[in-house]
């Protein structure tokens, strides 16, 4: 364990440094040879991260999305958003947690992935429900449900069928909706049809 702690405080201690960019200069002045500062950034915060350090991790991922930035690095730009999203829910910061969701969709709708988009949404809804503005985590399961169906229809059906449990059971009585009730029944459907 003690081996453990010196190694997480050396990897931690060389990624601040890092991602302080010891050489005194601003994000706005690096260059793409700073994509190493980047990784070390992203790598302090996901250890961080694993470790439940979030205030820790958060830091270290706005360092990484200033540079990924500052890079015009899309990839670098989308994990940094990743950890920050992550952070702000693990924190309870969740209007914080919905703009930087909401961000990180803008993001990604460029991509053009819709699977991607679909994690997106769906983690967007669940935020939503913790904030306990259920209408609006409806409507973005539903978005992700209607990309996942168009994707991948069968896995969809019934990944998002467990997913809408879930809701049914958290979510007041009233909400569900319809659409969980047509992937529920699309997934028995398909069900009967391959008995």
């Amino acid at each position: 364990m003690k081996k453990f702690v010196y190694t997480f405080i050396f990897i931690c201690t060389l990624g601040l440094g890092a991602c302080h960019n010891g050489s005194g200069s601003s994000v706005a002045e690096i260059s793409d040879a700073d994509t190493t500062t980047l990784k070390h950034c992203l790598d302090s915060a996901t250890v961080l991260f694993q470790n439940g350090n979030y205030e820790q991790s958060l830091v270290m991922a706005k360092q990484a999305l200033e540079i990924g930035r500052a890079l015009n690095d899309t990839l670098n730009i989308s994990d940094a958003l990743s950890y920050v999203l992550s952070d702000y829910q693990q924190l309870g910061v969740l209007d914080s947690a919905i703009t930087i969701a909401r961000e990180l969709i803008e993001l990604d709708k460029i991509d053009g992935d819709a699977m991607l988009l679909s994690n997106d949404y769906n983690n967007l809804a669940y935020i939503y429900m913790g904030n306990k503005q259920y209408d609006l985590a409806r409507e973005f399961i539903e978005k992700a449900i209607e990309l996942e169906l168009q994707v991948e229809p069968l896995r969809a059906q019934s990944e998002k069928a467990k997913k809408y449990l879930i809701f049914r059971d958290e979510l007041p009585r009233t909400l569900v909706g319809k659409v969980a009730f047509r992937v529920l029944e699309e997934e028995a459907e398909q069900e009967l049809k391959q008995s």
